[in-house]
């Protein structure tokens, strides 16, 4: 049987395309994403804080499971949440908070914990704090649990992470001090993206 021989310049080329294709598919995430924050993280700008130290029920390499919930789960099974707001650009995403939710983790004071779920599908969380102390808190405790963090903007403080069932943006607004961690379900998002984008050919 004849061997077909790869030369070393079509093997580059071929990595080079996947590379190319990884990139951009990486900021077209990226660009939707934008569309999929929740109604807080679209104020002044997100509030956030939360230090993964892997308590009960949160993976150590994956954030998508905390405090007794995990994507995809349904409203119904969730008790004492309060609704918050519904999206007006993402279709079928509401907010929620939990009655008696603890707003404190490791010392980080809390502004809030916004629970996101698409059409009644736990799909995302959003932890708020403000202040310079409580964002390097925070920070950190990302940075020390999660590696590979991607920042598209050396200027701005704004960091993506992606693992195999959950993705993270991480940011912080010097001028008002005001952070926020949001995680979200890869699977979910994927499906409203795939909703979005058939909304459009309508």
């Amino acid at each position: 049987m004849k061997r077909k021989t790869v030369t070393r310049t079509g093997v580059l080329s071929g990595r080079f395309l996947v590379t190319c294709i990884t990139f951009m598919a990486c900021m077209a995430g990226i660009t939707f994403m934008a569309s999929v924050v929740p109604v807080c993280a679209q104020l002044p700008i997100p509030h956030t804080v939360i230090p993964f130290q892997c308590y009960d029920g949160c993976f150590q390499n994956d954030p998508g499971n905390f405090r007794g919930m995990w994507w995809g789960q349904s409203l119904a099974e969730v008790k004492g949440m309060k609704y918050v707001a519904s999206d007006p650009i993402n279709v079928g995403e509401s907010y929620y908070v939990k009655q008696g939710d603890t707003l404190e983790l490791n010392g980080v004071k809390l502004e809030y914990v916004q629970y996101g779920f698409w059409k009644g599908l736990y799909s995302s969380v959003a932890y708020g704090t403000k202040g310079e102390k409580n964002w390097y808190a925070l920070q950190q405790a990302c940075f020390d649990n999660f590696s590979r963090w991607y920042q598209p903007d050396k200027a701005q403080q704004k960091y993506y992470w992606t693992g195999t069932h959950s993705a993270m943006t991480l940011e912080y607004s010097e001028a008002t001090e005001a952070a926020q961690l949001y995680v979200y379900s890869k699977t979910i998002y994927e499906r409203q993206l795939a909703a979005t984008r058939k909304g459009y050919r309508r």
